[in-house]
């Protein structure tokens, strides 16, 4: 049977770039799926299933995520972590509307809670490594 090998950083700076690295990695993956998200709730409210007032219920639902985008671009570890939990509403939303509702709607509700999904968890981890750079700073 062959060994594992494992690459665990040496040094201290050799830690940190990995830190830095994975939170950067971390960060462009939040942002891309916050930036989704939007496209998503843009699309579906404008341009595939138009409800009667479709700038208030984009409103509804994009101001939420609007408003965590200045301190995700600050990086703010908090700001990742409160994210978090806010998405859990539009997964929820996601998921009724996947399982619930037949056809296209059903398949903008799957890719909402596959959205959502995503962006927990790169979220999650975006606050974990950013905490952990501020208490090395």
């Amino acid at each position: 049977m062959g060994t594992i090998i494992i690459n665990t950083p040496d040094t201290a700076e050799q830690y940190l770039q990995l830190l830095t690295r994975k939170a950067n990695l971390t960060y462009r993956l939040t942002l891309a799926a916050l930036i989704s998200m939007i496209v998503l709730f843009l699309l579906w409210f404008f341009v595939l299933l138009p409800p009667t007032h479709p700038l208030t219920i984009a409103s509804i639902h994009i101001v939420p995520l609007l408003l965590f985008l200045p301190a995700i671009l600050r990086r703010n570890p908090r700001s990742f972590a409160w994210l978090c939990f806010v998405v859990l509403l539009y997964f929820c939303q996601g998921s009724v509307t996947a399982f619930a509702l037949p056809q296209l709607l059903g398949k903008i509700g799957l890719t909402e809670a596959l959205l959502t999904t995503w962006l927990f968890c790169a979220s999650m981890m975006a606050s974990r490594y950013h905490g952990q750079l501020a208490a090395q700073s």
